[in-house]
Formats: C-alpha cells, structure tokens, sequence
C-alpha cells in the first residue's frame, strides 16, 4: 500500500471502529519503512487538525458544505494537510494521487474532488480561524475544560519527539542529550529508523521526560519502600523506573488486560528487572498485603498528549469525563486501602485538565490521605517535546 493508502485506511479504522491509529499503524505488518513513516505523519497530522481542515474545505467550496462520502471527505483533508504541512510534496502529485484514491469509492465525486483541489493555489488559506476551537481543531467540550493558553493549543497539535532513557549516559550518534538524572539519562532520537538498534542498549526504554520529571520530583533518598505495587503498570515505564530507585524493593506490576499485562512482562524481560505480575481490576485488587509505594498512573482524558493521541480529544464528552473520574476516585481510594501505614501513593496523570488533578488532590483530602510536598504540573512545551502531566504524593492523614 502507498502512504496514502495506509494513512485512509488508518482514519478510516478510527473513524468506523474507533480504532487508535498508534494499534492500526503497529498491526501493519513489515512493508516500506519510509511509506509508513508518511502515512503516520499523514493520518496523525490529518487527525489533529480535522475540524480546521473541514471548515478550510468549505472555503474552498464557496463556504458550502461538502455533500461527499465519508471516505472522500478524509481523501480531503488528507491532501489539504499535505499541503499545508508538508511542504516537500508537489500540489500535483497531491492532487492526482489523492484522485486517483477517491475514485476507488466514487468516479462522479472524484471529479468534485479534482475541482475542489485545483482551486489551492489561488485560495488563502493562511488567515487564522477566530474561534479557537476550529483554529486548533478542539471539540467544544475539551476546550472548556483546558487551560485557556494558545500557548498549549498550539503545543497540543505539534510533531511529538521520540525520548529513550537509558540507564547511564552514552555517547551514540542520532542520540541528542536531554537531561541527566540520578537514576537515568534522557535523549531525543533525531533517526526514528535507528529505534530498533537502541532498543538492544542496556536499559534502553521509549519514554518521554515528563514521566520521568514527575517521578525524580517525587522521589526521596530516605524513603526506602520494601514493596512497590504499580496498579495500572503497563507498558511498564514507571515501574521500571522505580526499579532503578529501589533496586531493593520487591515489585508487583498490576494490569486489567491480559493484553497489556504481556506487553509489560515483554519489556521487564528485555530490561531484565525481576517482578511479579497480576492481572487485575484495580479498583478490586485483593487486600491480603500491603505495600510501602503505590504507583497510580490513572486512566484519564489525555488532555497532556493529545499532540499523540488525537483520538481522545474526539472521543471526551461530558458522560465519557464522569466515568473516568469515577474510575480515578475509585483506584485511588483502592489505593489507600492498600498502603501500609508509612507508605506513599504517587498518583500521576498525563492530563492538564483541572478536575483529574487538583481535583483529585482535593477528593483525597476528603478521604483519609494528605500530601506530602508540593503538586506537580507540567504543561506540554512548544517544539520542546514535552508532554503534559500531573503527579503528587499522597500519604495516610
């Protein structure tokens, strides 16, 4: 399949299946390194900014809307994402390819299509939209609940970096230096081809930094836990990142699906950490033992990484919103039930939305626990990479 292909394909999933294109793009199979790479800038690219792309297609329609298939509207806004973001591909090859594509699902409307395309170069389409929403492709019920900062809006449709830790400092070529810290370095991949061989170093490991801020900010010399219990652990980043804090420490990765508890235990192999694994609900996890650090990354909105997971931010609504904020409420308060009489929660979250941070802060206060130190915040940075996250100790009040 060419870039195209793949990259319709991919939205299509998402938009029929509510597939996540990261599983569509992984499930793909071997094939041209260098198509793939496209088709993802493509299909994410597209994605993050679909609401803007269709109100640009309407302009180009003489402010109409588009009477077309489902598929060709994506045939679309694929080609006006091209062309507006990736500069290095020719309008005509944009045009005939994408053509060439519609008429796989309609002749008639591939010629609507070919009319449409051609007016590019002689419609502006620079002029920024005045409702932030549509500007920065936004659905109103995530807007509201973000920041208002056109600052993060704009942080929010960026090009993510790729970020590995290592366990100590190396010198490798198409490894750009991050940051050091006590118990790992960070750097930028600049190759995404080379990811394959890094992943063969000593405790190499796909993570960005701002898991690893919040963690090294929760983190005390004195406090030496004994046993560490992850209860949402999969793919594995902060429990193994806790494995090199403790290094003494017994650890019990927990997850709810089959699935991801195999993909955890594939990468705890490969960095050859010793653990235990359960599979789980964690809001039912068995109280027969209790544990000195309980890591409690929470499912939440992904509000932080939405420059990663565009498919979230279609996906949040008012009823979705509640029940993950019932489900943060209700591991957390399996959590404490859990945690020995000195022990520490690090409850973290890749959200930037106030109700799944200080507003579980607050809710934790109500219930027993108190926290210890200060709350963390990290917004996601323009052109710097990093995502956005909260995280906070909690201990027993």
């Amino acid at each position: 399949m060419t870039a195209r292909q793949l990259a319709l394909s991919a939205l299509l999933e998402f938009h029929f299946q509510d597939r996540n294109l990261a599983d569509f793009f992984a499930s793909c199979g071997e094939g041209d390194e260098r198509e793939r790479r496209q088709a993802k800038e493509m299909a994410y690219g597209t994605l993050k900014h679909s609401l803007k792309l269709g109100v640009l297609l309407e302009r180009l329609n003489q402010h109409k809307p588009l009477k077309i298939k489902i598929a060709l509207r994506w045939i679309a806004k694929l080609a006006l994402y091209q062309h507006l973001h990736m500069a290095s591909i020719p309008l005509y090859a944009i045009v005939d390819e994408s053509v060439a594509l519609a008429k796989d699902y309609s002749a008639f409307q591939a010629k609507f299509l070919n009319a449409l395309l051609r007016k590019l170069p002689e419609t502006d389409l620079t002029t920024s939209l005045r409702d932030p929403g549509l500007e920065y492709s936004l659905p109103p019920f995530i807007l509201e609940k973000l920041p208002r900062d056109e600052v993060l809006y704009r942080a929010l449709l960026d090009r993510p970096q790729v970020m590995m830790r290592f366990n100590q400092p190396i010198k490798e070529e198409g490894l750009k230096p991050i940051a050091s810290f006590e118990a790992c370095s960070v750097y930028e991949l600049i190759q995404s081809d080379q990811l394959l061989d890094f992943l063969k170093l000593e405790g190499a490991y796909v993570q960005n930094i701002t898991p690893i801020r919040l963690m090294m900010g929760l983190y005390e010399p004195g406090f030496q836990p004994k046993s560490i219990l992850d209860l949402c652990a999969s793919p594995g980043g902060k429990l193994s990142l806790a494995a090199r804090l403790y290094p003494q420490a017994q650890l019990i990765g927990n997850d709810i699906s089959a699935l991801r508890l195999k993909r955890l235990q594939e990468n705890f192999a490969r960095l050859k950490i010793k653990a235990s694994f359960t599979e789980c609900d964690g809001r039912a996890y068995p109280l027969d033992h209790l544990f000195d650090l309980i890591i409690l990354d929470v499912p939440c909105s992904n509000s932080g990484v939405l420059h990663k997971k565009p498919e979230a931010k279609y996906r949040l609504d008012a009823l979705e919103f509640h029940r993950l904020i019932d489900l943060q409420r209700a591991l957390l308060l399996r959590a404490k039930a859990l945690l020995s009489s000195q022990g520490q929660i690090w409850l973290m979250t890749c959200s930037v939305i106030q109700e799944e941070n200080e507003g579980l802060l607050h809710f934790a206060e109500e219930h027993g626990l108190k926290l210890r130190g200060a709350p963390l915040n990290m917004i996601p940075s323009l052109n710097g990479g990093e995502d956005g996250g909260f995280g906070m100790c909690l201990e027993s009040a």
